[in-house]
């Protein structure tokens, strides 16, 4: 009786153990990152969207200057790189970013936890229409768009996962079918 007693104690302590352990690392992971507003730059300049390169990655110009921006938190299929064909709803992708900024100017904003530029030397922003929208949520609720963390999480990532995850349960876009 008493070895069955110290069995189940034992059990029950590296049970304890587990949860611990399994609890510090979701609240220190890519899921809930529990970010402060902070983090978001406070720029509200308007700029104006001059092309849509990909997808993702979109060029802008304000009243002096022009920028290549690539969307913080998300990935379309190519349909620019060299190195690739172009992939399965990728040109679908494009249109649908033309079309959301079709005629619009946009606020840019900056995430502190994100690099301000990546290797390409293109802007690292999340995307605003002037009535607010998260352009790069848009892209992902509506099916258009994988969520995508590169290397560390972002301010909107648990959005952004739960918007994949309504387009996903949805079917929408790219997980409608067409490019299983």
């Amino acid at each position: 009786m008493n070895t069955i007693s110290t069995n189940r104690s034992l059990v029950n302590t590296i049970i304890a153990i587990f949860l611990l352990i399994f609890a510090a690392f979701i609240s220190d992971s890519k899921i809930n990152p529990n970010l402060s507003r902070d983090v978001l730059g406070t720029d509200t300049t308007l700029y104006n969207v001059t092309s849509i390169v990909d997808g993702d990655t979109i060029k802008v110009s304000d009243s002096q200057e022009q920028f290549t921006v690539r969307l913080i938190g998300i990935d379309t299929p190519e349909t620019k790189d060299p190195r690739k064909e172009v992939e399965c709803f990728g040109e679908e992708a494009t249109l649908y970013l033309t079309k959301l900024l079709d005629d619009n100017s946009i606020i840019l904003k900056s995430d502190s936890t994100q690099d301000d530029v990546d290797r390409y030397g293109r802007l690292l922003r999340y995307a605003f229409l002037q009535d607010g929208t998260n352009v790069n949520k848009t892209m992902i609720q509506d099916g258009y768009a994988y969520e995508y963390t590169y290397s560390k999480p972002y301010y909107y990532q648990k959005e952004f996962i739960d918007a994949q995850h309504f387009a996903r349960n949805g079917r929408l876009g790219l997980w409608s079918g067409v490019c299983d």
